[in-house]
């Protein structure tokens, strides 16, 4: 058979798969692109002074982790969809800094007309880092979309005897009440061409941590908290 037809025909068993199975295959790919980024980097970066290149470098392998990440969530909600409780659910923790996670969700091409600030302070967190870069990522980008790239955006981290807490806030015009009602809600969005599983996703993730994610108006805040230890 000529190589077109069985590209054809792998196509084909792909596409009727579940979406579980699209799911490992994605995170297969994925694997591979994040090898060859590491190999790239370990034998380019020695003889490459080029600003441009290593930012590069560094945007791709950032980019990497974060659809790692989603994808891995993505399917952990697909497996936990029917359960209420997510809380004991095992998830792979380390500690990292504060400033270690917004590194990695502040977006690299901020446009000038918008302005991220960020925690001032810095400590010492518990959680699954990669998953929680989604989910901040994700509420970043929410913020940004919601401004129509105009506008400022604080994010403020605090750290409690028994919780962590970090809020991020926005300029933008604020959430209608039927929203914020829905807003955790499988499948809901206000995107025409979103999908409804960034805040499902976000508070699975978060819930899965043992903690909790909500989001009030005046100014339009998503709040964070999650166990210190």
């Amino acid at each position: 058979m000529h190589d077109l037809g069985r590209t054809k025909l792998r196509t084909e068993i792909f596409v009727s798969g579940s979406n579980e199975d699209f799911l490992e295959k994605a995170i297969d790919a994925l694997s591979v692109l994040k090898i060859s980024n590491s190999y790239l980097q370990s034998t380019i970066f020695s003889n490459v002074t080029d600003q441009k290149t290593m930012s590069a470098f560094t945007m791709i392998k950032k980019s990497i982790v974060k659809i790692e990440a989603f994808l891995d969530s993505s399917k952990h909600e697909q497996k936990v969809s029917g359960k209420k409780d997510h809380s004991a659910e095992n998830i792979k923790k380390r500690w990292f800094a504060v400033s270690e996670l917004m590194e990695m969700i502040k977006p690299k091409n901020v446009p000038s007309t918008i302005q991220i600030n960020l925690p001032k302070n810095d400590f010492q967190m518990l959680g699954n880092f990669y998953k929680l870069v989604v989910v901040f990522s994700n509420l970043v980008e929410n913020s940004m979309e919601a401004m129509k790239k105009n506008g400022v955006i604080n994010i403020q981290a605090k750290e409690g005897s028994e919780y962590v807490l970090i809020q991020i806030k926005d300029s933008g015009p604020g959430l209608p009440p039927e929203t914020i009602k829905k807003a955790f809600s499988s499948l809901y969005t206000t995107k025409p061409d979103g999908n409804g599983l960034g805040l499902k996703i976000a508070q699975t993730v978060i819930e899965l941590h043992g903690g909790t994610i909500s989001v009030r108006n005046n100014p339009t805040t998503f709040s964070i908290k999650l166990p210190k230890n």
